[in-house]
């Protein structure tokens, strides 16, 4: 049975550009290294979606290995990066990648639904706070297609099962990204934005800086969501963090699956403050409906004065604070990394760790009605 037997290709306001349930597919074995990078591309006709990597290859997405094909770097794939030393594999050291990084098809119950996933694990992240290893679920595009544009709106939505965060961060070594997507060029890219899971250090009254976590007590797991320009342009550009925000209200679910939204629109220029917009929800095994962060600008305005000289890296341009709502890079590069799912781990040292990934949908816009801001 399919998860969603009335899927559609097309809303009032979006269009469906990517859609997998793992039905029909293959995660192939790795194909294409690159110093500490390696890609398993997936391939074949999803048999629940009829999504196939030509489809996804083709204008508006592009997403398919720089020069097209179905092997290189980039299009749909498990993407793995290995940056502890000594960094990287072998050339097809594919033993060595799954003793790190093993891959293997699932199935997780999704509202009485058996439904197929892929089970994503590290085994061994490596040194405290480290973020050396990665693991993706990813949509790359190939920004040098003739005719490729940037997507001015992008809405994911995936279901993920995640562990018990509590016994893999401290309130020392804190974060572990879930989402990101990072714009891209010739020359690499100039903006990214990040969603995650935390630990908080309890703020102010047990010795943090970070005026937004007082009264959580320390040990509190929660979301973050944050904006800055590290997307690997080169030359190097001086570090921004625009915004980094928090919730602690919404428990982050333990071992079942839950479904993430995140809309992201996009702004008209770096210095253009007013259209970027940022909406993140998640709907919980018990269909409860939760609205993590609907970021925009008098969010963010509020949040600044709320939160007084909060960042402990200082004012801007490099602490977050104030806040501003930047939702383009410097040199407009277009969206082309999009990490739909994965570990990326700040954590604590040498922890392994397993997630759970179904049901990938990549919109370009909301679909369905975007609800106003909610402030």
């Amino acid at each position: 049975m399919s998860l969603f037997p009335t899927l559609q290709k097309v809303t009032p306001n979006a269009n469906l550009l990517l859609s997998y349930r793992f039905a029909g597919t293959t995660v192939e074995p790795p194909d294409s290294f690159a110093g500490g990078q390696v890609w398993r591309h997936i391939t074949g006709t999803d048999t629940l979606t009829g999504f196939n990597p030509t489809m996804i290859g083709q204008l508006p997405f592009g997403c398919e290995p720089s020069g097209g094909g179905v092997t290189g770097s980039g299009g749909f794939a498990v993407y793995l990066l290995n940056s502890l030393d000594p960094i990287g594999f072998s050339p097809q050291d594919i033993t060595g990648t799954d003793a790190i990084f093993p891959i293997t098809p699932s199935t997780q119950a999704i509202r009485g639904i058996q439904a197929n996933s892929l089970n994503m694990q590290c085994l061994d992240t490596g040194p405290a706070a480290a973020f050396k290893r990665q693991l993706w679920l990813m949509a790359m595009r190939d920004v040098n297609k003739a005719g490729i544009l940037d997507m001015p709106e992008i809405c994911i939505e995936y279901y993920v099962t995640l562990p018990d965060y509590s016994t893999l961060l401290s309130t020392t070594n804190r974060y572990t990204a879930m989402t990101e997507i990072k714009t891209g060029s010739n020359s690499g890219g100039d903006d990214r934005v990040v969603f995650g899971v935390m630990m908080s250090n309890g703020g102010q009254p047990y010795g943090g800086v970070w005026r937004d976590e007082d009264g959580v007590a320390p040990g509190t797991i929660g979301f973050y969501c944050h904006g800055d320009n590290n997307a690997n342009y080169s030359p190097a550009i001086t570090s921004e963090e625009y915004y980094r925000v928090k919730n602690f209200d919404v428990s982050v679910p333990v071992n079942e699956p839950f479904k993430v939204r995140l809309y992201r629109k996009r702004g008209l220029t770096y210095n253009e403050r007013d259209t970027h917009r940022m909406r993140i929800e998640i709907t919980k095994a018990d269909g409860s409906h939760h609205v993590l962060f609907d970021i925009h600008k008098q969010s963010l305005a509020d949040w600044s004065t709320q939160y007084p000289y909060q960042s402990p890296l200082g004012a801007s341009p490099k602490g977050g604070w104030p806040a501003r709502n930047i939702g383009m890079g410097l040199y407009n590069a277009i969206v082309q990394r999009i990490f739909i799912a994965g570990i990326y781990f700040g954590g604590d040292a040498n922890k392994n760790i397993t997630i759970k990934v179904s049901a990938v949908d990549i919109w370009d816009g909301y679909p369905g009605v975007l609800p106003p801001p909610a402030v």
